[in-house]
């Protein structure tokens, strides 16, 4: 997915990006086939498909000028979370 998707109006930055704390923002993950319903539903609402969830093993995130910024196993991210849990 672009990251021009992301609706980012005055950011400038990829990590502004990633870690904005603007108000009501949701990630809502749809099922390809529900996709067009459910962006009929939010119709003028101001919404974006910034991603999709794929098969493969990568969490892949591209910076505002397309470049990946974050790429890492999935396996390797569960693991740093879930080893803070563990005391």
């Amino acid at each position: 997915m672009p990251p021009a998707a992301v609706p980012a109006s005055g950011i400038a930055r990829d990590d502004e990006m990633l870690f904005s704390e603007s108000q009501s923002r949701f990630v809502v993950t749809v099922r390809p086939e529900k996709k067009a319903a459910f962006e009929a539903a939010l119709a003028g609402s101001m919404l974006a498909c910034v991603g999709a969830v794929t098969g493969g093993d990568l969490f892949r995130v591209r910076g505002l000028r397309g470049g990946v910024i974050l790429e890492e196993k999935i396996g390797d991210l569960k693991e740093a979370w879930q080893k803070t849990l563990r005391f």
